[in-house]
């Protein structure tokens, strides 16, 4: 699991202990954004119930937020970069993407909407995210951009028949064309990617004004 230190230091605040009592209508959905993300990560949990400390104020409010219709997926990714974009100025970045299934408790009888995952064994959503790390300390300076999604289905067309734009590992290279603009102030990036990445992919990072190179994990 990725830790995030400045939410961790967030959520240890006495404050955040008090989550359930703060009064949620007065705050911007931004900010009842933040609050849920930063409650999902200390306590690792996605339970509303649990993040608002079991008071009712606390659960409407955060499903009202969820609920609130410029809270979206595409809304959300056009977000992950704001930081990273400030961050990155000057520094050598590794720019790390990978895929992540995240599996959800499913029945035959009831898939909740969420298509195949692995090898069909359970269903859920799939992340590719690209994650900005300072290459000197270490350091996690936040996302750069990604893709979240279900599989509608199984797909018939055999692999090398298909286009790269209908095939799943398109997300190598939309990731990497859309964090050009997010890393533009970077004075190098490395990329690390999975093996099913292609060099071919990083093509969207030709021509840029970065010091660029590339480097592919064995996993």
């Amino acid at each position: 699991m990725i830790r995030l230190p400045y939410l961790e230091w967030r959520a240890a605040g006495d404050d955040f202990g008090k989550l359930g009592a703060w009064r949620f209508r007065r705050r911007t959905p931004s900010k009842k954004g933040g609050l849920l993300l930063a409650g999902m990560v200390a306590p690792t949990s996605i339970c509303l119930r649990r993040l608002a400390g079991g008071r009712r104020s606390g659960i409407v409010g955060f499903s009202r937020f969820l609920a609130n219709p410029r809270v979206t997926v595409e809304a959300l990714l056009d977000g992950w970069g704001a930081e990273l974009s400030q961050g990155c100025a000057g520094r050598h970045i590794l720019a790390i993407q990978d895929t992540s299934e995240i599996n959800f408790t499913t029945t035959r009888e009831r898939s909740r909407g969420l298509g195949e995952i692995g090898k069909g064994s359970g269903r859920g959503v799939l992340l590719h995210a690209m994650l900005g790390v300072d290459a000197e300390t270490g350091s996690i300076l936040g996302l750069a951009t990604g893709r979240i999604w279900t599989r509608d289905g199984r797909v018939t067309v055999p692999h090398r028949n298909r286009p790269l734009s209908e095939k799943e590992s398109q997300r190598w290279l939309s990731t990497a064309e859309a964090a050009k603009t997010v890393l533009r102030q970077a004075h190098m990036v490395t990329e690390i990617s999975d093996r099913e990445s292609d060099r071919s992919t990083k093509a969207p990072f030709s021509g840029r004004p970065l010091r660029l190179s590339f480097t592919f994990s064995s996993a």
